[in-house]
C-alpha cells in the first residue's frame, strides 16, 4: 500500500471507512496504474498520495451508487450518470500528475 488510512485522513478524506480502506486503496493504486509509464512505488511526485486517495474515494463512491445519478420514489425512476467514472479518474490523474513526466502518452488524450 503507498497510502495507509492517516495519510488519507490527514488529506481531508472521510468517505471510506477504516476498514474498508485497503482494499479501495489498492483499487485505486490498480487504476492509476493505466495512466502511468513506471511503477508507482518508483514515482517521486508530490501529487501521488493525493491522487490514489482521490481516486480511492471515486471508486468507493461510484461502487454504492453503481452509476446511478437519481432515483424517484414516487415511481419507479431511476437515472445513471451519463459519463463513465473512467472519465472522472482521468481528470483527477491529470489534476494530481499532469504537470510529471510520469503519465503514459500513448493513446491517452492529455490536454
Amino acid at each position: 500500500m503507498i497510502v495507509d488510512y492517516n495519510l488519507y485522513i490527514e488529506n481531508g478524506n472521510s468517505k471510506i471507512p477504516p476498514a474498508e480502506f485497503p482494499l479501495w486503496e489498492t483499487r485505486g493504486e490498480f487504476c492509476l496504474l493505466r495512466y502511468v509509464n513506471s511503477p508507482l512505488e518508483e514515482i517521486d511526485a508530490s501529487g501521488l498520495k493525493p491522487c490514489i486517495c482521490h481516486i480511492s474515494d471515486l471508486l468507493f463512491e461510484e461502487n454504492k451508487r453503481l452509476g446511478i445519478s437519481s432515483e424517484n420514489n414516487d415511481g419507479y425512476s431511476v437515472s445513471y450518470a451519463n459519463f463513465p467514472i473512467d472519465t472522472e479518474i482521468l481528470r483527477t490523474v491529470k489534476l494530481y500528475l499532469g504537470n510529471t513526466n510520469y503519465l503514459y502518452k500513448g493513446g491517452i488524450a492529455f490536454e
